[in-house]
């Protein structure tokens, strides 16, 4: 047969690293318009980014979604991009009149949302037409797929984690339906859906471009050309591995993994016994990769090679797999060679050593470590540019002046890769401030920025902060919360208690506002609790409540029994059950009644518990919070005395300095 021609020869990593700023990249020269939030949608315009394409995101002047995650998310989803805050919607007509420019100007205008959604933005195809009949629409959604508009769920929106569930990644993930897990907690789905979507962006510029050069009939009168991705056919790709054959063939393997958990889950070491995980003597991993094809599936010679070859790395595996190679595919089954492997494995110093005799020998093998370890011994300074796209999978970048005012370690942008790097512009620009760039883009676009400012149309940020909330701050070796003030003591706190109300105390001041009887927050009041231990002790309770209804212990928020409690085990724990779902899906409220909106949720599952009824559980709740109100108003009374304000007053914090007496020092007025 005909040798197949040789692969071109790896880029070296000189040439890698220089990949996109010699050359430009592939998207130099396309204009961008970026209207997505969250992950999914942000990261099709800055994956068009890394290929040069010029991208400005616009927000809302006001943040729609919560400005804390979505600063954060955008922290690698809105990098070599610039921002804008403008109002866009039909109501606002200056707004409205400068997005029409923008929109006019551009290659592509990026969304991800329902029909529904581009109806009430003004953004369908036909207006978009009536703007720009050029402009490209790369729409992102959770479930639309080929027939658009015809799903039950075509019009939902949804996130990263319901599509997860809608599509069995949680099941395979946790190792079936009686024990459903969480794959991650962001990002399963939406970077690799993100990606598809600036695939099928790419692709259609380039359709647009054959038309425009007479290679493609041209398009319909009045069409618009749309670049289509979404969650649920990515997550679809995903799965897509698991789905394949007869349905015989699948339902057997079903039947399989619910006898061998195993294999499946967290418990899962591996697909067979040749790519497997074992550990070693030092208690370090190591992922051998000795065959894709599990043994019973190949032929006895391509078995006794695979043999070989492991033997060959250490006298340990060759007794080992000594009787494996007598008997031959017949006279062996998987379990026993994982067990032959794994002892011989286990004999050895470590992962690393071991990688090193069986990568002599051949055999792929790779120690493992965690994403900590990693980062440590992968960290490039971004200042120096030393992305190599031709070097490790896993790079990390230490931004020293990052805009968002303090040291931050990402991810390297090396992921994507081509052949010597052309096409990409390597590395891309931070992501910044939002409405960072409003009064550049309002320029360009020769619009007055005065009357949209003054109609809160249009802003330059959405504080004066970076990150919402987060003071900028220039002493990176300085930890932030020693920053903060003290509001009762005003000393800068040193070891910091947070409050539900976003207020800081020092942890001494909380415990003598506590063991003072107060039970709000001393600067604005709001009712919280302040003792640190307790606080603690809470939040262990939660998390342990909240693991438990995850793991299917509980009962759901609307009484559905569990798929892993027995039925036996349901009648016994319903009331119980059913606090702890409704605790870990925000509804509390509703399960206890109005009147017990601020009981305890973990001490309503103990009394319950213990075999109280509901009725039971509420009357001891009413008489432990008369108790606790009664304790509240004696407290109150006693720090009002001789202060001429009625027991119920709010009451400043240096007059709660002088109730606590000289401990808490005093200082001058200035510092107030």
């Amino acid at each position: 047969a005909e040798a197949a021609p040789a692969p071109p020869p790896p880029p070296s990593p000189a040439a890698a690293r220089e990949g996109g700023r010699s050359g430009g990249g592939w998207m130099e020269g396309v204009e961008v318009l970026d209207l997505c939030n969250v992950i999914a949608g942000p990261t099709i315009g800055t994956m068009l980014a890394r290929f040069g394409a010029k991208v400005t995101k616009v927000d809302s002047p006001r943040p729609t979604y919560s400005p804390e995650i979505t600063v954060l998310y955008g922290l690698a989803a809105n990098a070599g991009k610039r921002s804008v805050l403008l109002d866009v919607s039909p109501a606002e007509a200056a707004g409205r009149a400068a997005f029409e420019a923008l929109v006019a100007r551009v290659d592509v205008v990026v969304y991800n949302g329902t029909s529904d959604a581009l109806e009430r933005l003004g953004i369908t195809p036909a207006e978009l037409h009536r703007m720009n009949p050029n402009v490209v629409l790369s729409r992102f959604d959770a479930y639309g797929g080929p027939n658009e508009g015809k799903g039950e769920r075509a019009d939902h929106i949804s996130y990263d984690d319901n599509l997860q569930a809608a599509l069995g990644i949680m099941e395979r993930f946790g190792g079936g339906l009686g024990r459903v897990e969480e794959h991650a907690h962001v990002g399963t789905i939406d970077v690799a859906a993100g990606v598809a979507g600036a695939l099928a962006t790419a692709a259609t510029l380039l359709l647009r471009e054959r038309r425009a050069t007479g290679e493609l009939p041209p398009a319909p009168p009045r069409s618009l050309l749309i670049a289509r991705a979404s969650l649920a056919s990515v997550g679809q790709m995903v799965q897509f591995p698991f789905c394949c054959g007869p349905p015989a063939a699948l339902a057997a393997e079903g039947d399989r993994s619910v006898d061998t958990p195993l294999n499946r889950g967290p418990e899962c070491r591996g697909e067979h016994s040749l790519l497997h995980c074992y550990s070693t003597a030092d208690g370090s991993w190591l992922l051998l990769v000795a065959s894709l094809l599990p043994p019973l599936r190949m032929g006895e010679a391509e078995l006794k090679t695979v043999l070989r070859h492991l033997s060959l790395a250490d006298g340990r595996l060759h007794a080992a797999l000594r009787p494996a190679l007598e008997r031959g595919v017949g006279g062996v089954s998987d379990a026993a060679l994982e067990a032959a492997v794994g002892g011989a494995l286990r004999a050895g110093p470590s992962a690393s050593w071991w990688a090193e005799r069986l990568g002599a020998v051949g055999v792929s093998a790779v120690p493992l470590a965690s994403f900590d370890v990693l980062r440590e011994s992968n960290i490039l300074a971004a200042e120096d540019c030393t992305v190599d796209l031709g070097g490790s999978t896993f790079q990390f970048l230490r931004h020293g002046s990052h805009p968002l005012g303090s040291p931050l370690v990402m991810f390297a942008p090396c992921s994507v890769r081509t052949p010597g790097g052309r096409g990409l512009a390597v590395p891309l620009e931070d992501a910044p401030r939002y409405g960072e760039h409003t009064l550049e883009v309002l320029g360009e676009l020769g619009v007055d920025p005065t009357l949209l400012l003054s109609r809160h149309a249009a802003a330059t940020g959405w504080c004066d902060d970076y990150l919402p909330g987060k003071a900028s701050q220039t002493l990176p070796d300085i930890p932030r919360p020693a920053l903060k003030t003290c509001p009762v003591c005003l000393d800068p706190i040193k070891r910091h208690v947070g409050l539900a109300c976003s207020h800081w105390l020092c942890h001494d001041c909380a415990v003598r506002c506590s063991n003072a009887g107060l039970a709000s927050c001393p600067v604005c009041r709001h009712p919280q609790l302040l003792d640190p231990v307790r606080l603690a002790r809470r939040s262990v309770e939660w998390r342990a409540a909240y693991g438990s209804w995850r793991q299917g212990g509980v009962r759901g928020s609307k009484g559905e029994a569990s798929s892993i409690s027995s039925a036996a085990q349901a009648p016994a724990r319903s009331l119980v059950t059913s606090a702890a779902g409704d605790l870990a899906k925000g509804s509390f409220r509703k399960w206890s009644g109005a009147s017990l909106a601020h009981s305890s949720p973990i001490r309503a599952m103990k009394s319950c518990a213990a075999g109280l009824s509901l009725a039971e559980v509420r009357e001891q709740e009413l008489l432990r919070r008369r108790d606790s109100d009664a304790s509240s108003a004696r407290s109150s009374a006693r720090l009002s005395a001789g202060s001429g304000r009625s027991p119920g007053a709010p009451r400043p914090a240096h007059e709660l300095r002088d109730t606590l007496g000289s401990e808490v020092p005093t200082r001058p007025a200035s510092r107030s």
